[in-house]
């Protein structure tokens, strides 16, 4: 798959002189894919407006889910670093499955 990477790397990314680098691979393709345009081009800095953006984001209510996909990861740091990065909040790919079995199950009953 053409997806791209989060640019975490395990434990890289966590460590302050690695940030930049590390969040400029998950900007080559996979937070484009994932983010609408006011959180690809905005500042990463602490104090930045990426917070209030990310909180007033539609896709922040919908966990897993991007536009009209589910995002799911195997790694707990690259659904760290698709979060701070998109503020998509990516689930395990066992969550998911647990998830679409429940729903239908939950619609057999119904």
């Amino acid at each position: 798959m053409d997806t791209g990477c989060c640019g975490m790397a395990g434990t890289f990314g966590y460590e302050a002189e690695h940030y930049d680098v590390s969040m400029k691979v998950g900007e080559l393709k996979l937070f484009p894919a994932l983010a609408p345009p006011v959180l690809r081009t905005a500042s990463r800095s602490p104090n930045s407006n990426v917070d209030a953006a990310i909180q007033k984001n539609t896709l922040n209510s919908n966990l897993g889910r991007a536009g009209e996909g589910l995002v799911a990861s195997s790694g707990a740091a690259c659904r760290m670093q698709i979060q701070q990065g998109t503020g998509v909040k990516a689930i395990h790919p066992i969550v998911l499955i647990a998830n679409l079995v429940n729903e239908a199950a939950n619609h057999d009953e119904r």
